[in-house]
C-alpha cells in the first residue's frame, strides 16, 4: 500500500511542478493551450486519433527542431575546393 501512495505522491508532485512551470515561465494563453493539450492527451473520452495528435503537438513544441544551415559565404554560387600551392618566382609551373 505504501508503494501506491508513493507513486500517487510522485504523480501529484509532477503535476504541481508542471503547473508551477506553466504559471511562472510561460505566457498565460500558451499555458492554457498546453493544459488543454495535456488534458486531451490523458482523457479516455477523447478519440484516440485526437489524443495522439495532442501528444504529437506537445512533443513538436517541446523538442526544438535543429536550425537549417544557411550559406552566407558563396551567395548561392557553387564552391569548389582544392590544394593551393605557393610557388616561388623562379620555379616553373607545369600544367597538363
Amino acid at each position: 500500500m505504501a508503494d501506491s501512495e508513493n507513486k500517487n505522491n510522485v504523480h501529484k508532485q509532477r503535476i504541481a511542478m508542471r503547473e508551477a512551470i506553466l504559471t511562472c515561465l510561460v505566457p498565460e494563453d500558451v499555458a492554457d493551450l498546453v493544459r488543454n493539450l495535456i488534458n486531451m492527451s490523458t482523457d479516455p473520452a477523447v478519440k484516440p486519433t485526437d489524443r495522439i495528435a495532442a501528444i504529437r503537438t506537445i512533443f513538436e513544441y517541446a523538442v526544438p527542431k535543429p536550425e537549417r544551415a544557411v550559406d552566407v559565404t558563396s551567395g548561392g554560387e557553387k564552391l569548389s575546393s582544392g590544394i593551393i600551392i605557393q610557388w616561388e618566382d623562379d620555379e616553373d609551373i607545369q600544367t597538363t
